[in-house]
C-alpha cells in the first residue's frame, strides 16, 4: 500500500507537522466483528495454508494479511511523525473453527495482541459459552508469555455478585488505573507522542438483548430492568456513560476519548443507529469505533448538540475483511470550551478492504496454522481422549477422522459434500438458500432422530456466512461450520443443539408475525427473520403489524395472511402449491371460518429449532410444550433433543452436525453433488420459497 497520503505536511496535518508542539497527529487503525476469522473467506479451505503467492482478490481477509498492511500503516505513520493505536469494537470470538479453542487457547485475544492492538471492548458473542469460560479464555490469554491480550474496557458491564460471574468479576478493574487486571470500566493510553486518550467500552443495548448465555451478567438495563426495550435503556446508557467520559476528561485529563461501542450503525436510517445516538447525547466522545451491525461504514461525522463538538462514527465491515483508518490532529491540553479540540482528515479517514493480493506475514501465518493444530490435537478425556474436533467432524462427516500432527488442517477441512454453487446466506430481511437448507436440516435431522416432526425454524441471526465450495467443488467441515458456528450448550460442548418441542397452530401464527412485522422495523431486527421448514406461510407488509394485546383468532390482526404444512417432508419444496392449508385471510375462508383457522388453532404441533431460537420464543408469545402431552416445559433446556451415537452413547444433534449430515445426504441423492435445490441463481434454486412476501417492505 502507498504511504504517500501521510507524507504530506499541508491541509489537515500542517499543525501537526509544523513548528506548534501543542498539537499531534494521530491514526488510529480498527477493526471489528473479527468472528475468529484468522483464516481468509472464500473459501476457508482455499487459505490454508497460507498462500505465499499473491492472488486475484477473491479470498477476504485474514490474519496474516491484516498483519502486513497494519505494518504498512504503522511505518508510514513513522515516516509522518504520527502516533499509531490500534482497536477493536469487539466480537473478536465465535465465527469459525478456530473459535473451538476459545476457553484454553484464546487465540482470538492472542491474535490481536500479536498485531499490536492496543484497546478492545466484548461483543455479545464473547459470552456465547457463559462468563465463566470467557473469563478462562482471558486468563489463558493473559498467562501467555509473549503475546498476552490487549487491554479490555466495558464500562457499562454489570456484575451480579454471585458464582455465576464470579471469575469474570475478579478480573474487572473498576477504577481503570490497575494494569495487573486485563478488564477496565475505563482506560487511559498514552500515546509515544504524548497523547492522552481515554477508552470506554460500550455493549450497545440490541447486543445485550441477544447475548442470553452473558447471564448473570448484565449490561445497561431500563428502568424496570429489562434489556430488550431499546429506546427505554438508551437513556439508562446515556447516564451511565456520561460521567465516565466526565472523569477521563475531568480527572484523567485526557485529550482525546474513544468510544469502542459494539451497538451498531444504520446506514438505511442514521438517526436509528444506536452508535449515532451514543453520538449526539453523551458529551465529550471524540471518536467511536463501531461495531455489531458488520457493516462497512464510512467515516461519519455527527454533531453533539449540547457540546457543539463533532464526533466521527467509523465502522470496518466484519471477519476482518476491512480494517479502518481515522486520521487527526489532536491538541494537547486543550481547554474544555474549545470546539475544535480534534481535526479530522476526512480525506484519508477511510475503511480498507483486505484480499489475496496481499500476501500475508509468514510470522503471523505460523501462528494460526499453530491455533488448528492445537485445536486438531487437544485432547478431551470425556470423549475418549480425543479432540472435540475429531469427535465433531467425523459425526458432520459420516465417518471417523483422525488428527495428523504433520498435516495441519486435516480435521478442520475434511471434505463433507460435493457442491457446484455456493449456498448463499443474501441479504437481510429476505429468506436465502442458507436460511432454507438449515431449516431442512434440522426437520430431517429430527425426524430421523426422534420420529415425525412438524415444523422445524431457523433465524437469520444465527447463520453467518455463506457455504463456499472450493475449486475442486468440495464444502469442507470449516466451511460449513462457519456458516452455523455459534453458541453452546449446558453439556459445556461448543454449538447450539437442537431442540424439539410442542406448540400450537396460533403459536405458529404468531411466530411467523415475528418475519412479518418485528424483522422489518429495522436492521437490528432482521436477525429475527425466521424462516420455517414443514410449513410455508404468506405475508402482506401493508396490513398492521400483529398486536400483542389483540385476539390472536382476529384474522385482521397482522400481517400473516396464509399458512400450509407439508406432511411429506420428501417434497418439501411444494409447500406453497401442494400443502393443506391450515390459515387464511382469504375472503372465501373466512366465509367457513370466521378466525380464518380451518384447523384447531390450539392443536399441537411438533417443531425444531436451536437452542438460540428456542430460548426466545417466548418474545414471539411461543410457550415450549412437551410435543406428545402439551405440558409445559420449565425451560428449553428441556427441549434439547438427543441421537443415539452407539449402544448407550446418547449425544446432543449439533446444529452444524444436522446441516452436514444432511448436504452429504442430498449428495448421495444427487449421485456425487447437489443437487440445484438451493442454488439461488438458478431457477431451481427459488421453487422452495417458504416465507412469501408481498407489499412494499419486500425485497
Amino acid at each position: 500500500m502507498s504511504s504517500r497520503w501521510f507524507v504530506i505536511c499541508a491541509a489537515t496535518l500542517a499543525a501537526a507537522c509544523g513548528s506548534n508542539q501543542t498539537s499531534k497527529s494521530l491514526v488510529i487503525l480498527h477493526t471489528n466483528d473479527e468472528h475468529s476469522h484468522l483464516v481468509g473467506e472464500g473459501p476457508e479451505s482455499v487459505d490454508f495454508p497460507a498462500p505465499t503467492t499473491a492472488g486475484t482478490g477473491s479470498i477476504k481477509g485474514g490474519l496474516a494479511r491484516r498483519a502486513v498492511l497494519f505494518a504498512n500503516e504503522r511505518a508510514a505513520a513513522k515516516s509522518a511523525g504520527a502516533d499509531v493505536l490500534a482497536v477493536s469494537a469487539g466480537d473478536n470470538a465465535m465465527g469459525t473453527v478456530a473459535q473451538l479453542g476459545f476457553i484454553a487457547g484464546a487465540p482470538d485475544y492472542q491474535s490481536l495482541a500479536l498485531l499490536g492492538y492496543n484497546v478492545t471492548t466484548f461483543g455479545n458473542h464473547e459470552f456465547d459459552y457463559g462468563p465463566a469460560s470467557l473469563a478462562a479464555s482471558i486468563s489463558a490469554a493473559k498467562a501467555a508469555g509473549s503475546i498476552g491480550l490487549p487491554a479490555i474496557v466495558s464500562s457499562n458491564i454489570q456484575f451480579s455478585g454471585t458464582g455465576g460471574d464470579a471469575a469474570l468479576a475478579a478480573l474487572f478493574d473498576e477504577t481503570g488505573t490497575d494494569p495487573s487486571l486485563p478488564i477496565h470500566r475505563t482506560w487511559v493510553v498514552t500515546t509515544a507522542g504524548g497523547i492522552k486518550v481515554g477508552f470506554v467500552g460500550i455493549m450497545g443495548i440490541n447486543a445485550a438483548q441477544v447475548a442470553p448465555l452473558k447471564a448473570p451478567v448484565k449490561f445497561t438495563t431500563d428502568s424496570s430492568g429489562a434489556d430488550n426495550d431499546v429506546a427505554g435503556a438508551l437513556g439508562a446508557l446515556y447516564d451511565q456513560l456520561q460521567p465516565l467520559v466526565n472523569h477521563l476528561r475531568a480527572v484523567e485529563k485526557v485529550d482525546l476519548v474513544v468510544a469502542l461501542s459494539h451497538s451498531g450503525v444504520n446506514p438505511a436510517a442514521a438517526a436509528q443507529g444506536e452508535d449515532q445516538q451514543i453520538a449526539e447525547n453523551v458529551g465529550g466522545i471524540d471518536v467511536i469505533v463501531s461495531g455489531h451491525t458488520h457493516t462497512n461504514y464510512p467515516a461519519t461525522l455527527v454533531t453533539n448538540p449540547k457540546t457543539g463538538r463533532q464526533v466521527l462514527i467509523q465502522q470496518a465491515g466484519r471477519y476482518g475483511d476491512h480494517y479502518g483508518r481515522i486520521a487527526m490532529t489532536v491538541k494537547l491540553g486543550a481547554a474544555a470550551n474549545d470546539l475544535t479540540p480534534v481535526t479530522f482528515d476526512m480525506a484519508h479517514s477511510t475503511t480498507v478492504p483486505i484480499d489475496d493480493t496481499t500476501v500475508g506475514d509468514t510470522t503471523t501465518a505460523a501462528f494460526v496454522s499453530g491455533v488448528y493444530g492445537a485445536i486438531e490435537n487437544a485432547k478431551v478425556a470425556a470423549l475418549g481422549n480425543i479432540s472435540y474436533l475429531q469427535y465433531t467432524a467425523s459425526i458432520t462427516a459420516g465417518e471417523i477422522l483422525t488428527a495428523d500432527p504433520a498435516h495441519v488442517g486435516k480435521l478442520a477441512f475434511a471434505p463433507i459434500a460435493t457442491s457446484g454453487y455456493t449456498i448463499h446466506q443474501g441479504a437481510s430481511q429476505k429468506e436465502t438458500a442458507l436460511l432454507r437448507v438449515a431449516a431442512d436440516a434440522m426437520l430431517l435431522a429430527s425426524d430421523s432422530a426422534t420420529g415425525p416432526t412438524d415444523l422445524s425454524v431457523e433465524a437469520a441471526g444465527v447463520l453467518r456466512g455463506d457455504i463456499v465450495p472450493n475449486a475442486a467443488h468440495k464444502i469442507s467441515f470449516a466451511d460449513l461450520f462457519q456458516s452455523v458456528p455459534l453458541g453452546a450448550s449446558p453439556s459445556g460442548l461448543p454449538g447450539y443443539p437442537l431442540t424439539r418441542f410442542g406448540i400450537f397452530l396460533a403459536e405458529i401464527k404468531a411466530a411467523f408475525e415475528v418475519t412479518a412485522g418485528i424483522a422489518y422495523l429495522n436492521d437490528n431486527y432482521a436477525d429475527d427473520f425466521l424462516v420455517p421448514s414443514g410449513f410455508c406461510f404468506k405475508y402482506d407488509t401493508s396490513r398492521p403489524m400483529f398486536n400483542a394485546s389483540g385476539s390472536a383468532l382476529d384474522p385482521t390482526n397482522g400481517r400473516v395472511t396464509e399458512i400450509r404444512q407439508m406432511k411429506d417432508h420428501s417434497k418439501l419444496d411444494a409447500c406453497s402449491t401442494e400443502g393443506t392449508l391450515l390459515f387464511s385471510t382469504d375472503p372465501a375462508v373466512l366465509h367457513v371460518s370466521p378466525t380464518g383457522y380451518l384447523a384447531n388453532p390450539l392443536g399441537l404441533y411438533s417443531a425444531t429449532s436451536n437452542l438460540y431460537v428456542a430460548t426466545f420464543a417466548s418474545l414471539a408469545g411461543v410457550h415450549l410444550k412437551d410435543p406428545t402431552t402439551g405440558a409445559a416445559l420449565a425451560t428449553p433446556i428441556d427441549a434439547i433433543e438427543y441421537a443415539t451415537l452407539a449402544p448407550g452413547v446418547v449425544v446432543e444433534i449439533k446444529e452444524w452436525e444436522a446441516l452436514g449430515g444432511y448436504l452429504r445426504a442430498l449428495d448421495e441423492l444427487g449421485g456425487g453433488t447437489l443437487p440445484p435445490i438451493y442454488d439461488d441463481t438458478q431457477s431451481a434454486g427459488s421453487a422452495s420459497t417458504r416465507a412469501i412476501c408481498s407489499g412494499p417492505l419486500c425485497k
